[in-house]
């Protein structure tokens, strides 16, 4: 009768150990599931932002895909537009002149393309990064 009693208690003990063993790995494959959900929904949202990222540079492309003509046309006319504005401040007569004749330096068809860019960046420095922050 000992033998069997130690016998059962020894099964018994195989037991609890095998259940242990099933509950710790399915608690591990449940932390890798758990993981896996976690790397695939990111994954996904990678995915999802990289498209999101490729539509608007398409959007971006497709309305900055201008000739070089009409984007300096666009550049000249912001700059304009931009000393107009700085007219509206109190200013002294050197500089309200000094801004006169930026302008009719830019809209003039006389001056050249390369004589109005100089111009451009000697009173606004990197104008076209400027023209990015405004819009």
């Amino acid at each position: 009768m000992d033998n069997q009693q130690e016998k059962l208690q020894q099964e018994k003990k195989e037991e609890v150990v095998e259940e242990q063993d099933e509950k710790q790995g399915d608690q591990v494959s449940k932390n890798q599931k758990r993981n896996q959900k976690k790397k695939e929904k990111k994954k996904k949202l990678k995915e999802q932002n990289q498209e999101i990222i490729q539509q608007v540079e398409e959007e971006i492309k497709a309305k900055l895909n201008l000739s070089d003509a009409e984007q300096s046309d666009l550049e000249i006319a912001w700059c304009i537009k931009q000393i107009k504005l700085g007219l509206t401040q109190k200013l002294t007569p050197e500089e309200i002149k000094i801004s006169m004749s930026m302008i009719e330096l830019l809209e003039s068809d006389q001056v050249p393309l390369v004589k109005k860019r100089m111009a451009m960046k000697s009173n606004f420095g990197d104008y076209r990064k400027l023209m990015k922050q405004y819009k």
